[in-house]
């Protein structure tokens, strides 16, 4: 399924390549392979935008990503919540109202689907779940659209956005953009695409991915944790025990956080990012090695 989905998207890079000097939308495209594999996933096929709503399928997921992350007044001053200053409330009751039609329709198409040579997919697995009485899970309705909603947001955006930092720090630095079509052209070749075979030979790909991870997390924070005993982290700022932590992902990879390395320095090689990642403390003692590398961005 990857493959085909894959194979889809670099065809229509290539037919945009052959019409001349045109403007290609990546991040449209890589939006684009990102919903079709998740419903292709999930769903067990994949769905237009008219299918969705007239606003359209990608609109609505990036509208309700949007609503969950912006600031809400009402969360600080509590009291005009029903007031809606903002708006917030209606567009999100639009957007679950959007998305509990479609799924209603998924589960009733799963529900009447008789067709015994059809591949079971995600969706027929929790209808089969769906009233039993023998099954120690009970799932209903509510639960397989929560747990949809869930898969597809989480997957669509996160891996969509990943993709389009990559490529646009690629973009930004040529050189390593170089190195890296050079090792795909050594172990790949021109006359085939990369299979999943071929990924353990390609050191420098998953550098470039841990980078991209590195400096752009999917998520500004990390899941809550508690401290297992009392920790000082200065003079002035100690942690008691079990008390809940919630760690910042988003700066994790700035300078002023990691060291006081300049970020021109500690980014002379891609494998310092490596060596980094693939320590379980993260400690930056390797980050000295930039000195000694060949520059990669400048």
């Amino acid at each position: 399924m990857r493959r085909e989905e894959v194979a889809l998207c670099v065809e229509s890079i290539r037919d945009a390549a052959y019409k001349g000097r045109v403007a290609v939308d990546l991040s449209d495209i890589v939006s684009s392979l990102s919903v079709d594999m998740s419903c292709r996933m999930v769903l067990g096929k994949k769905y237009r935008d008219e299918d969705f709503d007239e606003r359209g399928f990608r609109s609505v997921i990036k509208e309700a990503v949007q609503l969950a992350g912006a600031p809400n007044l009402a969360d600080y001053i509590p009291f005009i919540a029903p007031l809606d200053l903002q708006g917030f409330t209606k567009r999100m009751k639009s957007v679950n109202k959007a998305f509990d039609v479609f799924f209603e329709k998924i589960i009733e198409e799963h529900l009447q689907s008789n067709d015994g040579e059809r591949t079971k997919d995600f969706v027929d697995v929790m209808v089969g779940f769906m009233g039993s009485e023998e099954s120690e899970y009970r799932i209903e309705r509510p639960h397989i659209k929560a747990i949809i909603m869930d898969m597809l947001v989480a997957s669509m955006d996160t891996s969509s956005t990943t993709v389009d930092y990559a490529l646009s720090e690629l973009m930004r630095h040529p050189k390593a953009m170089k190195k890296l079509q050079k090792e795909l052209e050594d172990v790949v070749g021109l006359e085939r695409m990369v299979e999943e075979s071929d990924l353990e030979k390609l050191d420098y790909l998953s550098m470039v991915v841990k980078e991209t991870l590195r400096l752009h997390p999917v998520a500004p924070l990390l899941v809550p944790h508690a401290a297992i005993e009392e920790t000082a982290l200065s003079m002035a700022t100690t942690y008691p025990k079990n008390r809940a932590l919630s760690l910042t992902l988003g700066q994790s990879g700035e300078t002023q956080v990691l060291g006081p390395m300049q970020r021109s320095s500690y980014q002379k090689d891609l494998r310092v990012a490596t060596l980094m990642l693939e320590e379980i403390t993260f400690s930056l003692s390797h980050l000295a090695l930039a000195e000694d590398v060949a520059q990669e961005f400048s």
